[in-house]
């Protein structure tokens, strides 16, 4: 569950240190830049009833891997993005994935984690979103400035820019 989460916060911070490069990319205004930096959370924020029904009926550990996967196919997607549009729709889908990820990891937590010892096993979990965050914003700021004018400097931190190398 870590894991789930450093990978989980990566993808989602990665895209604060990049929207300069974004917007001057694609020539945004000031509120599309907001617009597309809030897209990931209106589908995050959406899913998380969704995909705590779905976890009941399917099997947690199921809705797990799937959204997983989901999020990670969508960053793959987020670096071959050559519009606003499509930028803001894998983002958006990108948080669909993730929103799923915490209503579910949280009852398996609980399940797996001795009765005594459960906020231990929260909290060791919710380690993975500060590591994230940190290598998410550190990890794609320092991509963008070291590829910057190749192909697209923002594309670069994400999944499949990352064979160029």
């Amino acid at each position: 569950m870590v894991f789930g989460w450093v990978t989980n916060y990566m993808v989602r911070s990665s895209l604060s240190p990049l929207l300069i490069p974004i917007l001057q990319e694609f020539e945004l205004t000031y509120a599309q830049a907001g617009i597309l930096a809030t897209a990931f959370f209106y589908a995050y924020t959406f899913m998380q009833l969704p995909a705590g029904h779905l976890g009941d009926r399917l099997g947690r550990k199921v809705v797990l891997v799937l959204c997983t996967g989901w999020w990670g196919l969508m960053s793959l997607f987020t670096g071959l993005a050559h519009s606003f549009t499509t930028l803001f729709i894998f983002r958006f889908l990108t948080g669909v994935g993730e929103g799923a990820y915490f209503s579910n990891d949280r009852p398996i937590i609980s399940a797996y984690t001795p009765e005594g010892k459960r906020g231990l096993g929260q909290g060791i979990s919710f380690v993975g979103l500060g590591t994230g965050m940190f290598i998410g914003i550190s990890i794609a700021g320092w991509i963008s400035d070291l590829w910057a004018g190749a192909l697209s400097s923002f594309s670069m931190p994400f999944p499949p820019f990352w064979l160029l190398s």
